[in-house]
Parts: C-alpha cells; sequence; structure tokens
C-alpha cells in the first residue's frame, strides 16, 4: 500500500494534499537577502547603542593631598568635650569644662608652679602673655556665669577660639 493510498483512506484524507517542492512556495534568494538586510539592520543598531552609551574617558585622578598633621591632645580632648555636649545639650556645663580644659592645658604651657587652678580669670589674665587668652578666658567667664544659658553656636566658638589659641588652627 503507497502513502497516498493510506493518506486518503485515513480520516485526514479531506484535507488538501501536501505540497509536491517547498521550492515553489518559498523564494528562497529573496529570503536569503532579507534575512542577511535584517542582521545587518540588527547590527548596526546594537552598534549604534554601544557607540551612544560608552563611557567617556575616566578624568585623571587629583594629586594627594599632603599628609595631615597630627593633632595635639588639648584638640582631641575639646573635640570630644565638643561631640559630647552637642549629644547631651548642656552647654553651659560644657562651657565649665572647656574652661577646666583650657586653665589645664595653660598650666602645663606656662608651668605648673605659675598657675593655680583656683586663679580667677582677672588673675589669669595678668599672667597670660597672649592677648587671645586674655579675651578667650573673660569670654568664657561671661559665658559660663550669664543669666540666659548659652547657645550651641556660642560653644562651638568658644571650642574653636579655644583650639585656634593653643594649636593655631581651627576645629
Amino acid at each position: 500500500m503507497s502513502f497516498q493510498a493510506l493518506f486518503v483512506a485515513s480520516p485526514l484524507g479531506a484535507l488538501p494534499a501536501p505540497a509536491a517542492q517547498l521550492r515553489a512556495l518559498v523564494e528562497f534568494d529573496r529570503l536569503f537577502w532579507w534575512s542577511v538586510a535584517g542582521v545587518g539592520m540588527a547590527l548596526a543598531w546594537f552598534l549604534l547603542r554601544w557607540w551612544l552609551n560608552r563611557r567617556p574617558e575616566p578624568a585623571p585622578l587629583p594629586p594627594r593631598l599632603p599628609a595631615p598633621t597630627p593633632r595635639s591632645k588639648f584638640r582631641v580632648r575639646v573635640e570630644t568635650l565638643r561631640d559630647e555636649v552637642e549629644i547631651n545639650g548642656e552647654y553651659r556645663r560644657g562651657c565649665h569644662a572647656l574652661a577646666r580644659q583650657v586653665r589645664e592645658e595653660l598650666q602645663s604651657t606656662l608651668g605648673a608652679g605659675s598657675l593655680s587652678l583656683a586663679m580667677t580669670a582677672t588673675e589669669i589674665a595678668r599672667r597670660s602673655p597672649d592677648p587671645r587668652l586674655d579675651a578667650l578666658v573673660r569670654r568664657l567667664r561671661e559665658v559660663r556665669f550669664a543669666q540666659v544659658h548659652p547657645r550651641r553656636s556660642e560653644f562651638r566658638k568658644l571650642c574653636n577660639d579655644a583650639v585656634h589659641t593653643f594649636d593655631q588652627e581651627s576645629v
């Protein structure tokens, strides 16, 4: 029994017979050139996207900064005090602690015998060789014993002035 005989005898026999030659239905020459054109267009699209999205050359790195100068112990203590006081918000107590640190630093700078921690701001001002130190001690006294509580900005300025007076740098 042949294939055509089985096909006609089957329930699929009502369907049209398959085409004898596939070449008669499709023009392969034209299909080849359309596929080449499609691949070329896709390649052009990917190249255009790559060209437009490429990253620019990175800018040259700036020259390295010089190594930071070591900070003094006084500066570190004042910065630590400033950070602690800004967290708890007790600026008057912070001013008292700053005054104590200034007196201790002054005592270590001038020598243990020349300054007592119990001296008043006026006595310290008379013995201090630096007018900036005189102004700092007097300003600390005014802020500590004022009727109005000191503000954050006043406390920060006092800390900056103290460090600037002893370290010649600002915090």
